[in-house]
């Protein structure tokens, strides 16, 4: 299974930085608003969180861990021994008490954020009186402050903390056909309009980026491509991504897209449009049967713009039984033994046309 991203101007897969999930710029341009970072142990929390702290708060936010030291953290995440040094208070055998104190040190410090990771961790020696007391003590204290509170919770299920804090996120981990996919969601943001509420995530060498949704591609600019050579495998794809991933189409290969219903067309002929291009672009034939409900004419006009119309003539495509002009052939699914003729008849005449047919 592929996903399909863009990239920058460096051949690198196009990602954003955390204050670029919708809506949570804005929401911590207001100082005094809560956040509650949860999900399950390996998510990326603590990531987050410390990428929350070193843009919002510099040198003077401050970090309250009462799980990990200052010093097995920067081991942990790398990048942290060189960020602006926030003030790191290890609470590991203190008790819920303390980080009430150094919150309100902090909070009458003007300290711009306070991450507080983990507060479950400490809630839970806690009666439960006792647990909603101390949070409800804690939103009070950012509650009108300067201070931006980011608590950090490894009990993804919902606990008194969600209908007190001002926003939640909450980090999920999953498997599809043993790949794993992070999936960040933005379950609230008081006060501030959520558009986009779900996004794919990376915490590849060690920090959290998230994915740009999905948008229709740009065809406008597209001009002729200088077609890529075969691979030692074989064919090339036309892209180089997939020449990475799978070293080319070995000849005489059957490739197949495995797609859900909510993937859109303009997703798939990201996959083999460039194929189709590439080769056209080697002066060799082509055979396209576009799906069902797909545009022939939009298929020529995308490839059109790619190939020069002197190489189109090895392009046939099926059409209506109104316009059978090249590159489109007639073509009838009704009788399948004289369908199969017709596209089997083609194909030879395509290869016929072939200039490099090595």
């Amino acid at each position: 299974m592929f996903i399909l991203f863009k990239k920058d101007k460096s051949g690198e897969i196009s990602t954003s930085d955390e204050l670029t999930i919708d809506g949570i710029g804005s929401f911590l341009e207001k100082k005094g608003h809560t956040l509650l970072i949860k999900g399950y142990a390996g998510a990326g929390k603590t990531t987050l969180a410390l990428q929350l702290l070193k843009r919002l708060g510099g040198e003077k936010g401050v970090y309250i861990s009462s799980r990990v030291s200052p010093k097995k953290l920067q081991q942990q995440i790398p990048w942290v021994g060189d960020s602006p040094k926030s003030e790191m208070v290890d609470v590991r055998v203190g008790l819920a008490a303390s980080v009430l104190e150094e919150i309100v040190r902090a909070v009458s410090e003007k300290a711009p954020v306070v991450v507080l990771d983990t507060w479950d961790g400490l809630a839970k020696e806690m009666d439960e009186k006792e647990r909603l007391k101390a949070e409800k003590t804690l939103i009070a204290l950012a509650d009108g402050s300067e201070t931006r509170v980011i608590f950090v919770s490894e009990e993804p299920g919902k606990t008194t903390m969600d209908y007190l804090v001002d926003g939640i996120i909450e980090l999920v981990r999953s498997e599809e056909y043993g790949r794993v996919f992070r999936e960040v969601e933005v379950q609230k943001l008081r006060g501030t309009l959520i558009d986009q509420h779900k996004y794919l995530y990376t915490l590849y060498k060690g920090q959290f980026k998230h994915f740009h949704p999905y948008r229709e591609p740009e065809h406008s600019k597209l001009s002729p491509v200088t077609p890529k050579k075969d691979t030692e495998k074989g064919y090339s794809f036309g892209s180089d991504d997939l020449d990475r991933a799978f070293k080319g189409i070995e000849k005489g290969a059957t490739v197949t897209i495995e797609y859900t219903p909510k993937v859109p067309y303009s997703a798939l002929r990201t996959l083999f449009l460039p194929l189709v291009v590439n080769f056209l672009s080697l002066g060799r034939g082509v055979v396209h049967l576009p799906l069902p409900g797909a545009s022939p004419h939009a298929l020529l006009k995308l490839v059109g713009a790619c190939v020069k119309d002197l190489k189109l003539y090895r392009l046939a495509v099926p059409g209506s039984s109104k316009d059978f002009s090249a590159p489109l052939f007639g073509f009838s699914g009704e009788q399948v033994k004289e369908a199969h003729k017709n596209v089997s008849e083609k194909l030879e005449e395509v290869k016929r046309l072939n200039i490099n047919t090595s």
